[in-house]
């Protein structure tokens, strides 16, 4: 896939999550629901897992250091993108498929959830180590990102795991327009992850736990903490970039935010369909008065009222030098009267530095600045 193609995909998405769909119109379906959605018996969702994560295996940097995001379109046959080959009885053992480090956490059947509520990622310290603590994490709300954190976020998890000997879970969700669904969600697969974590791998109950998320990710965890009880089993909540962006906002942030990932073509030609896209929804979001729910007035209004003191005291937010897309000013301003209320981590870097990835010719964010903010964040933890 070309790398315009790529951007244009992206666009093209966050139409779909930005503009008002008919009911009677098919939404697209999400790469997890492409794969889950025949599937019933458990035997059935271990072949689909595996066939999820030979997927986004294959996002990597072609011959000439480009980065190459597999096409997702609803239309496309899965079975002809992957090939699942038949159980051994090795496979059959467990009720996880291990993909190198990453380990494809089933999160139970419960048929009123999303398919995409069905599992998670986890990533283990090595074999035989048991974990210091366990992080949930939330990428950001671009679709594909939100999609594959275990892809787009690989770096970054990874030496974190490595500098904290942490039991990381990267928790997929859809990008869209209701947060606080969007949040729930995330609660409830976090709470479903510990069932498993505890019940089936034997975590101890008293390992601390963190939420960590980015940008959209971020505000998230935070929706979910003001608005439901996860927060009272949470030893720190770490926010990198907290975006709180209005719609119109965020599909104009989208566009820059895409294009410094370095998947966009470099020529203005190849970035003309995908930067109309990205303009249309702007335009539309605005005209037809579109915005998230909740707004980010009523954000605030959630964080005043259910953020308790005890979550401010634990609650680190780093913030990034140069970035255009942080709302950390705006999420601190609901606490001015707390002196001991949430604290600021100024880091070097970009909104895009916890996104760092390597290609021969393409490189996305600074690698200095993803190990500054890993000194960071692992140093809070410790110190937590």
């Amino acid at each position: 896939m070309m790398k315009a193609d790529v951007l244009s995909l992206l666009a093209a998405a966050l139409l779909g999550v930005f503009l008002v769909v008919p009911a009677t119109a098919q939404r697209i379906e999400t790469p997890q629901e492409q794969f889950l959605r025949s599937s019933s018996s458990h035997e059935e969702r271990t072949h689909v897992m595996r066939g999820l994560d030979e997927l986004t295996a294959t996002i990597s940097c072609d011959g000439a250091g480009a980065l190459v995001v597999p096409s997702t379109s609803v239309n496309e046959d899965v079975a002809d993108t992957v090939s699942i080959e038949s159980e051994s009885d090795s496979d059959k053992a467990g009720s996880e498929i291990t993909i190198g480090k990453w380990t494809v956490l089933d999160l139970g059947e419960n048929e009123s959830e999303s398919p995409n509520s069905k599992f998670a990622h986890l990533l283990e310290p090595a074999s035989g180590t048991s974990p210091s603590c366990i992080i949930f994490f939330l990428s950001g709300g671009v679709p594909m990102l939100s999609h594959f954190p275990e892809v787009f976020y690989k770096a970054f998890l990874e030496r974190l795991m490595a500098k904290t000997n942490a039991a990381i879970v990267a928790i997929p969700y859809e990008a869209g327009t209701d947060h606080s669904a969007i949040a729930l969600k995330a609660v409830r697969d976090m709470k479903n992850a510990l069932t498993v974590l505890e019940n089936e791998r034997g975590y101890f109950p008293s390992l601390p736990k963190y939420a960590i998320g980015h940008s959209g990710g971020a505000k998230m965890h935070a929706i979910g903490i003001a608005t439901t009880d996860i927060g009272k089993i949470l030893s720190g909540v770490g926010l990198m970039g907290y975006n709180d962006f209005s719609m119109a906002e965020t599909v104009s942030s989208a566009m820059t935010f895409t294009m410094e990932m370095g998947v966009g073509g470099s020529s203005e030609s190849s970035a003309t369909q995908p930067t109309f896209l990205f303009n249309l929804a702007s335009m539309a979001a605005s005209a037809l008065g579109l915005e998230f729910k909740p707004s980010p007035s009523e954000v605030d209004q959630m964080l005043q009222t259910g953020f308790s003191e005890d979550h401010q005291k634990k609650t680190m937010l780093f913030q990034f030098q140069t970035d255009d897309f942080d709302s950390t000013p705006k999420f601190m301003a609901n606490f001015v009267a707390n002196e001991a209320g949430p604290s600021v981590s100024i880091v070097p870097g970009t909104h895009m530095t916890p996104t760092f990835m390597a290609c021969e010719r393409t490189t996305i964010s600074d690698e200095d600045d993803l190990n500054s903010l890993l000194n960071e964040v692992s140093s809070w933890m410790l110190d937590n």
